[in-house]
């Protein structure tokens, strides 16, 4: 009996810490089913194995493979977004970062948009320099510079647009 109750508390306590761990609210209802799911199961089990039934013969039904194979790829679904939700939340601050810091030095920007790859690498930065109707390309030879050398970027990853 202690055994058992030990089993639930960890499965407890494992299905809460990944309950809290999901980033997106709107998908809260999906893990609280299957999680409450898996309690009940759990609780079951010894009602059902105490009138000799094997559990794992009467979990046997195809039915119920096609709805964990259902849910093992909507987790996937949810990670891949979650993946892209992050780099792109991780892009908007990289670029108003980077904005600050050559408004820092001097360099009026306009507009700033930093794009990173798979390993949140920056893959490219694009500039736009507010016009001031003087010859910026020698601040922006500059200004491309001190990009390089701040986030470790090649000079054709750095675009300047006009």
């Amino acid at each position: 009996m202690k055994n058992w109750i030990k089993g639930f508390l960890i499965l407890y306590l494992l299905l809460t810490i990944f309950q809290n761990m999901a980033a997106s609210e709107k998908y809260e209802k999906y893990l609280k089913f299957f999680s409450g799911f898996l309690l009940l199961l759990y609780i079951v089990m010894p009602f059902w194995q105490l009138h000799g039934q094997d559990l794992s013969k009467t979990l046997e039904s195809s039915y119920f493979w096609q709805q964990l194979d259902s849910i093992r790829r909507e987790a996937n679904y949810f990670e891949t977004v979650q993946s892209k939700t992050a780099v792109k939340k991780y892009e908007q601050a990289l670029s108003q970062e980077a904005a600050e810091f050559l408004e820092d030095r001097g360099w009026r920007v306009k507009r700033l948009a930093v794009s990173l790859d798979g390993q949140y690498q920056v893959r490219q930065i694009k500039i736009q320099f507010a016009a001031d109707g003087k010859d910026l390309q020698m601040e922006e030879e500059q200004a491309v510079y001190l990009l390089q050398e701040q986030y470790q970027v090649q000079p054709e990853q750095i675009l300047i647009e006009n």
